[in-house]
Order: C-alpha cells, then structure tokens, then sequence
C-alpha cells in the first residue's frame, strides 16, 4: 500500500525515528522495484528533512533491485527518483572480467552506458557499487566456481575484482 499517503508518511515516521534514535547514516532500500513509483518521490524527502534536522546532511540512501540492464534500473533513479541504486550492471560485468568469461570491452561497454542515469539530479558517479553480496554470494565464490585459478591467480583475480571496484 505504498500508494497510500498514510502508509508514506508512517513509514517516514519510522525510518525518522531511527535516524534520530540511533545515529543511522544511511539506508540500503530492499525490493525498491516493488513499491509504488511515486513512493520514494513522497517518502525520501520526509526522510531527508528528518536527516539534515539530525545533524546528516550526507545521509545516503540506495535502492536494491536486481536488475542488470542500465537502461532498465536507471529508471528507478530517473523516474522513481532514488538517489542511487545498488548497480548490479557492473557487479555483472566485473563479475564475468574477473572469472575469463568477458573481455575488456564489456567493462568498455558497461561504462558507455552512463548516460542512462544522468538526470538534473542524479549521474553514474552516484551507482552503490558492489561485488557480490548475501543474495548471490561473494567475490570469492565467483572466482572459485567461475574461473579456473588457484593460489596466486586466484589471489590476483581478486585484487583486479577490488581494483575495478575502487
């Protein structure tokens, strides 16, 4: 019911009070494609005000969806106006570098796509970028199960997969 006016501001109303009882700095929105497309136009800016009255002005927050294709979760910046997604487009790609499955002109690829998620508000240096996480597994995993390496290489991929992330 994220339609629900009522149901936007109680949980401003909650999110608020951990903010203000519990110093958070941030948050990870969970299912973000699975609201109400005008829910977090509503709801982030309640939440917002309550942040930068509690001493936050840089509070983040960054919306999860699984989604792999710029142009589809680039809507959830654009149209949904989140601040920032989790972007698993490069997860993706540096996911399939590291393991031997792509070449370098998929990461060529991937960042010429950009452009989808620039707004007046909103820009690809604001992507949550990550290299796994408890819904898929780690980095590790996929370097154990995706790629042939061992020992040194295997160390070595994983410092190209943090290199590529930093």
């Amino acid at each position: 019911m994220t339609e629900d006016w009522t149901v936007v501001k109680a949980l401003a109303d909650a999110y608020g009070s951990w903010i203000t009882k519990y110093g958070i700095d941030g948050f990870r929105i969970d299912t973000a494609k699975h609201v109400d497309p005008y829910f977090f136009g509503r709801w982030l800016p309640q939440v917002q005000a309550t942040a930068a009255a509690a001493g936050k002005p840089a509070f983040t927050s960054f919306g999860e969806a699984w989604i792999t294709d710029a142009a589809q979760l680039s809507e959830l910046m654009r149209a949904r106006q989140l601040p920032s997604v989790l972007d698993f487009p490069f997860q993706q790609a540096a996911r399939e570098y590291v393991t031997g499955r792509a070449s370098g002109g998929s990461l060529a690829a991937l960042f010429g796509e950009d452009d989808y998620y620039t707004s007046p508000t909103t820009n690809a240096y604001g992507l949550t970028t990550f290299l796994g996480n408890h819904d898929m597994g780690r980095i590790g995993y996929f370097l154990t199960t995706g790629s042939q390496a061992e020992g040194p290489e295997l160390l070595e991929r994983d410092l190209l997969a943090h290199d590529l992330l930093y």
